[in-house]
């Protein structure tokens, strides 16, 4: 990079000293500086992470191709390695779920009724995904050829790729859907159901276990962080985000939006929107509760941020709600709308906002000297990735 990093305790140190000595505008300049100083680290420990992805992706389709793979599941393969650089610190906030942006709120409401079972044969969900997944790259990926292969060897490939374990795990491989290629998941009585069980990843297999070895030397099962539970499977440097206190952090925020929170849910509530309550993260199950509606006659298990929503914490939809999708489409719009105007009269947005984004400086500031460690950590195993690539 061309201009080098400042360690930030020393340019801390420096902030506080001119503090004494500057006006309100020279204060709130410095500070953008400084999160601006921070979010570079960050980003070149993406940068990093990004050039290490690429290698292991290149060894892990050498070995699959090596078995005689040489068509390969694309989306599979960008979602998996994906590493993009952040805009800013925050990039997610719990609000999100349930604070569509305006415009695409008033078109769309949540996208929810994009994915019913009408809305989804009518092409909206495709439709949906187009206007609001710019950020996923991999939905613009010509897939074609993995699409077009025959049942069997997609699971071959998929065992080929992870292990059989991990072939077994993915719906489209279960038995059922093995004896009928043109079965559909969900048992007899018309169930959906997201198993809370699958939260517990599976172990490496295949290719991606051979890469691993060869790289990192072996992969570590451990517990699951930033909101979700379970187990996950992690190999190679671990970035000091990922191990962060994500609960002493969500413990800030929720005590920090207290009186914010309760404002917002009493404007919805008068709104006719319903009693909710916010759970652990700061977020609200606008999913399960539309579930309700346009799958009345489905078990649906909903997990949110890792945890299953149980079905006594969302409110029911009115008793009058006609059954048609274009009417449940306009109660979906109006009420994203609803709750949009409630989180701008009340200052829930804006307060809610300003406390995530304070809670996680705080956070990266504890974190410096080990944003750098990890850089060096990541470079290491990128030589050691392209020694794997050149022998």
């Amino acid at each position: 990079m061309s201009t080098p990093f400042v360690r930030l305790p020393v340019l801390v140190l420096a902030l506080v000293a001119a503090a004494a000595c500057t006006g309100p505008e020279e204060d709130r300049r410095a500070s953008i500086d400084d999160e601006s100083q921070l979010l570079e680290v960050v980003n070149e420990n993406r940068r990093l992470e990004a050039e290490l992805a690429e290698s292991e992706r290149r060894l892990v389709e050498d070995c699959l191709e090596e078995q005689g793979f040489p068509v390969h599941d694309q989306v599979e393969l960008a979602t998996r390695w994906h590493v993009a650089e952040q805009e800013a610190l925050v990039e997610d906030y719990p609000f999100a779920s349930f604070l569509p942006d305006p415009e695409a709120a008033a078109e769309w409401g949540y996208g929810q009724w994009a994915y019913s079972g009408e809305g989804w044969a009518s092409g909206a969900g495709d439709a949906f995904n187009e206007a609001t997944g710019a950020d996923q790259p991999w939905l613009d990926l010509d897939n074609t050829a993995f699409d077009d292969l025959a049942l069997e060897e997609k699971r071959a490939w998929y065992a080929a790729f992870g292990g059989e374990e991990y072939a077994a795990s993915i719906g489209a491989f279960s038995s059922g859907a093995m004896a009928d290629d043109d079965s559909t998941e969900g048992g007899d009585d018309g169930a959906i159901v997201i198993d809370p069980e699958l939260q517990e990843a599976v172990a490496p297999g295949g290719c991606l276990l051979e890469m691993v070895e060869a790289v990192h030397g072996e992969a570590e099962a451990v517990p699951a962080t930033g909101g979700a539970v379970g187990t996950v499977w992690t190999w190679g440097p671990r970035s000091p985000q990922e191990a962060a206190d994500w609960e002493a952090l969500r413990e800030a925020y929720r005590e920090a939006v207290i009186e914010p929170e309760a404002a917002f849910l009493e404007c919805v509530a008068a709104g006719g929107w319903g009693d909710w309550e916010f759970d652990r993260t700061g977020g609200l199950p606008v999913a399960a509760y539309f579930n309700q509606i346009y799958y009345p006659d489905s078990e649906i298990i909903t997990v949110q941020d890792g945890l299953v929503v149980e079905p006594g914490s969302v409110p029911e939809p009115p008793d009058d709600l006609p059954s048609d999708l274009e009417s449940q489409q306009a109660y979906e719009i109006d009420m994203a709308l609803g709750f949009i105007d409630c989180a701008e009269t009340t200052g829930y947005r804006e307060a809610a906002e300003a406390a995530y984004h304070r809670v996680h400086l705080d956070l990266f500031l504890t974190m410096d000297e080990e944003l750098y460690a990890y850089q060096d950590d990541l470079r290491g195993v990128i030589a050691a990735a392209q020694d794997v690539l050149g022998g």
